[in-house]
């Protein structure tokens, strides 16, 4: 049986929402892929890479801001826009069985990244 290998670069940030949700939907894929692909047995080899989506928070390691905050100031202060985008999460992870809460604080990433790095150099 052929193998296909394929690699997989990806740039996320662990507190970003559309990033989870594109790992859902990669991880959905690579399903897909090993089951359709019935003539092959298929590789993936997924490459995370840290993004910091608040770089600038990592200038303030201390400080924790609420969601609610972050994401009104990424929209220029317009809380319709920012209602719909939650509305739109909580049905988006909704479909791939994931709660999504709107409440809580964000601070910088980089202890997370660290985490990634630590599990993928330990667990592979």
């Amino acid at each position: 049986m052929e193998t296909v290998k394929i690699k997989v670069d990806v740039v996320s940030d662990t507190v970003c929402p559309w990033c989870f949700l594109g790992k859902l939907r990669l991880e959905e894929a690579i399903n897909i892929a090993a089951k359709d692909i019935s003539k092959a047995k298929v590789e993936v080899e997924t490459i995370w890479h840290p993004y910091f989506l608040s770089a600038d928070l990592l200038k303030k390691p201390s400080l924790s801001i609420p969601k609610s905050k972050v994401y009104l100031k990424r929209f220029k202060g317009n809380q319709g826009a920012v209602e719909a985008m939650v509305s739109q999460f909580k049905q988006l992870f909704k479909e791939h069985g994931v709660a999504y809460s709107f409440g809580g604080n964000i601070s910088h990433t980089l202890h997370s990244h660290r985490l990634v790095e630590y599990a993928r150099a330990k667990y592979g």
